[in-house]
């Protein structure tokens, strides 16, 4: 796997991040989507299940 802003390849065992830096990562990414990853379905279905 190589770096995004170079050629270097990554080297992810020696580097300490976390689980919970990995997903505030991924959770940042997938807030800057410009589309939405799911509908409007499950979360109509959450509303209905929580009251």
């Amino acid at each position: 796997m190589l770096g995004v802003d170079n050629d270097k390849p990554l080297e992810l065992e020696t580097v300490a991040y976390s689980a919970h830096d990995c997903a505030t990562v991924f959770k940042g990414y997938l807030v800057d989507l410009s589309e939405p990853l799911l509908t409007e379905y499950p979360e109509m279905h959450n509303t209905k299940v929580s009251k």
